[in-house]
């Protein structure tokens, strides 16, 4: 058996160390160059520090706009059961959740109660909820 060793680029973020954060796999390159010839397909969403390095996944990219400039939440998703589910299966107060689109941060609250649902325009203006 014939050894032969190989050096590689591993991208990882200065910010949080994940490495390549596609979530999927590993990608390992020859060169600064490959990495380079990557930027639009795998590193479209990374701040680069100049145009040679990648500096900053997409994920914390979003995390420092967040902290910047507060949240992008996307809509209100209610508990999947929709108040169906009684007994012994349904052990919490139905919730109902949001993400923000950039940075992924949920938060959630009390589902309202029949009295307090969201107007068909989405807000809760005369309803008792706080938007937030």
């Amino acid at each position: 058996m014939s050894k032969q060793l190989v050096t590689c680029v591993v991208v990882t973020c200065s910010r949080c160390g994940e490495v390549n954060d596609d979530g999927e796999e590993s990608y390992h390159f020859p060169s600064l160059e490959a990495v380079k010839a990557q930027r639009e397909d795998l590193f479209h969403d990374w701040r680069w520090s100049d145009e040679e390095t990648p500096d900053i996944c997409g994920s914390c990219v979003g995390i420092e706009a967040c902290a910047e400039s507060g949240h992008v939440f996307g809509p209100w998703w209610s508990c999947w059961c929709k108040r169906h589910l009684e007994g012994p299966e349904h052990t919490h107060q139905c919730q109902r959740m949001r993400w923000c689109e950039r940075c992924r941060h949920g938060e959630s609250e009390p589902l309202p109660t029949e009295s307090n649902e969201p107007t068909e325009s989405g807000g809760t203006e005369g309803t008792g909820i706080e938007e937030r």
